[in-house]
């Protein structure tokens, strides 16, 4: 993601943690340690609920690297197959998105 904020200053990276056993000093140290930009938060349980009613149990592993794209109009939202993406990866997905 770092690598594709660099080429496309539209690409906004947003990281919800959903760990309920995790705050916000652990966000907060993880993004330090690695240098991350864009922006991180702990999810309430209410959002992480909603995340999974939406997108299933796979939103909130870790292990499968989700990823949600969100619309430039920010009107529509779609959740990538599982696993990690190269930056050809999520780039086409973002042109598919037009």
């Amino acid at each position: 993601m770092t690598e594709l904020q660099g080429e496309d200053q539209g690409v906004i990276l947003v990281a919800l943690n959903t760990d309920p056993n995790e705050d916000d000093s652990v966000v907060l140290e993880h993004v330090e340690r690695y240098g991350l930009e864009g922006r991180f938060a702990v999810a309430p349980q209410e959002m992480t609920d909603m995340l999974v009613e939406e997108y299933g149990a796979d939103i909130v592993s870790v292990p499968t690297a989700p990823v949600v794209l969100v619309s430039p109009d920010q009107t529509s939202a779609r959740l990538l197959p599982r696993g990690l993406k190269s930056v050809d990866e999520i780039q086409a997905e973002l042109a598919a998105d037009g």
